[in-house]
């Protein structure tokens, strides 16, 4: 009976460490932007670990593919292997930059979980909130898909997670739309 106690602490320990990672947020009143589908990208700066710095003015002209994970939330983890399948197919067309930035989670936690998973997105691992906070107010996963003129054309979250299939479909439609009328991107 003891063994089956500890058992079921231990179970409900590791749950709620895992769960708080995730979907929401304990603050009341988080703060931080909501950024919409047709609103334009925020002013923000990272270094990826590749060393490469990534700015709202080096995305200019670039289909951007933005996703913010915690290494620890289910649909984060969830979400990623559809991810690292986009950036392997994207990853040399120099229109289009894939990459992932962390919520509150530095580079020895990110780090060892890219290693672990042989990941090969490019990723900032983040310690705060402040380039997340440019973005949402809470929750993660989420992706925000813009085109080349940094205008936000599709949004994901948690509810429900995108599927591979619309995700590429989303920056195939880019693509085809920047091809069709690029005089509209004034670039």
């Amino acid at each position: 009976m003891k063994i089956k106690i500890v058992n079921y602490l231990l179970l409900l320990t590791v749950s709620v460490f895992f769960l708080t990672g995730c979907i929401q947020d304990d603050d009341e009143e988080p703060n931080g932007a909501n950024i919409q589908v047709n609103d334009e990208l925020p002013t923000f700066s990272v270094r990826l670990n590749t060393g490469e710095t990534i700015t709202s003015q080096s995305l200019e002209g670039k289909i951007s593919f933005i996703v913010f994970i915690s290494v620890t939330c289910p649909d984060c983890i969830a979400i990623l292997p559809i991810i690292e399948r986009l950036y392997i197919e994207y990853k040399d067309n120099k229109d289009i930059v894939i990459f992932t930035i962390s919520r509150e989670q530095g580079e020895q936690i990110v780090g060892k979980f890219w290693k672990e998973q042989r990941y090969t997105i490019p990723y900032s691992a983040q310690e705060n909130r402040t380039v997340y906070s440019l973005f949402a107010k809470s929750g993660v996963p989420r992706i925000y898909i813009a085109n080349k003129n940094q205008i936000v054309q599709y949004i994901y979250t948690d509810d429900p997670l995108a599927k591979y299939e619309e995700l590429k479909g989303n920056i195939e439609s880019l693509i085809k739309a920047f091809d069709k009328s690029p005089e509209k991107y004034n670039l």
